[in-house]
């Protein structure tokens, strides 16, 4: 998702839905992101994030906030990344529509935004990782986006 986003040391990336916050530490430590902000709901997976961003020392780049990630402050980000539903995406297009700068990207894995179109489609068939396996595609979106 970083890397297709073009995560550079110029961009706050801002990860709606963060989980356990692998995208944010993966956006500083590997993309060299200036900060790296995720919204997440359940307390226990911020904890647990929070907890390893303390222990990687990168809490001064690093920020896990426990809450609803449509109150999300985006106004600093320049990279959205999405792990979430079709039907959730869809209630964030008026909120990344209105709140992104343009030239800010979007990026989505497994589930496009509905209404938009992709700059682009990496489909990634089965692939491998050190964790798991991928399979489905990621979207990017360039703010504005292209409406279908």
């Amino acid at each position: 998702m970083l890397a297709l986003a073009g995560v550079s040391s110029e961009d706050v990336v801002c990860d709606l839905g963060c989980g356990d916050g692998r995208i944010l530490m993966s956006a500083i430590m590997d993309f060299g992101a200036r900060r790296a902000v995720g919204y997440e709901l359940r307390p226990d997976l911020c904890r647990a994030s929070r907890k390893t961003v303390r222990q990687l020392g990168v809490q001064d780049r690093i920020k896990v906030v426990n809450g609803d990630l449509r109150q999300a402050d985006l106004s600093d980000a320049s990279v959205v990344t999405l792990y979430l539903t079709t039907q959730a995406n869809q209630m964030l297009v008026e909120a990344l529509g209105t709140r992104l700068r343009p030239g800010s990207r979007v990026v989505t894995y497994l589930f496009p935004v509905p209404g938009w179109l992709p700059a682009k489609e990496v489909d990634l068939g089965d692939s491998s990782f050190e964790e798991g396996r991928f399979i489905g595609k990621l979207y990017l979106y360039l703010m504005p986006p292209t409406l279908m």
